[in-house]
């Protein structure tokens, strides 16, 4: 939201710093680059990313069976090898 709204100075920025023109006046022929939100389809594509990130989370955690950070195959094997060890 913040780059949409300060889109010109950045753009303004990004040619005299970098000497980068997103959008060449001689060919667009526009002075400021055009932009509208809408609350509504801003609304839509952050509720939209939360349910991908969150449905992409349950998948792999479901069907992936990956160890929970901090826990190491190699580790759950030791300690079940020193529990036989200590049984013998």
């Amino acid at each position: 939201m913040t780059l949409i709204r300060y889109r010109n100075e950045f753009s303004h920025w990004l040619a005299s710093t970098l000497h980068i023109e997103i959008f060449p006046r001689e060919v667009y022929q526009f002075s400021s680059i055009p932009a509208e939100v809408i609350p509504r389809d801003v609304a839509i594509i952050c509720i939209s990313a939360f349910l991908h990130l969150f449905v992409c989370r349950a998948d792999s955690r479901l069907f992936r069976r990956a160890p929970r950070p901090g826990q190491s195959p190699a580790l759950r094997v030791s300690c079940s090898l020193s529990a036989l060890c200590s049984r013998v």
